[in-house]
């Protein structure tokens, strides 16, 4: 349920306060997971210790063009450009 949909009173939420608190403890927990990636993707980009930083630049140098688009599959909802999607929804690599 979107925040449109919860101020029009549509889950049966009759105050705006209410309604907020609603929408907060739906949205909560993807927002703090999207946080935490944040985090530590961060961390790994301020690396500076050198074999660290080798090790990631190598890293990042040997992963597909596309492995970073489909690791944020779940934060954007959506396949990667190219990414076939199943029957059942699941994506295929």
């Amino acid at each position: 349920m979107n925040l449109v949909a919860i101020l029009s009173g549509a889950d049966g939420t009759p105050d705006v306060s209410a309604a907020l608190r609603s929408y907060d403890l739906l949205r909560r927990p993807r927002t703090e997971a999207i946080t935490r990636r944040s985090a530590r993707l961060g961390a790994v980009g301020q690396l500076s210790w050198p074999r660290a930083v080798l090790l990631r630049d190598t890293a990042a140098r040997l992963m597909s063009p596309r492995a970073p688009l489909r690791s944020m599959t779940s934060v954007l909802g959506r396949p990667a450009p190219g990414d076939r999607v199943t029957a059942t929804g699941s994506e295929s690599h």
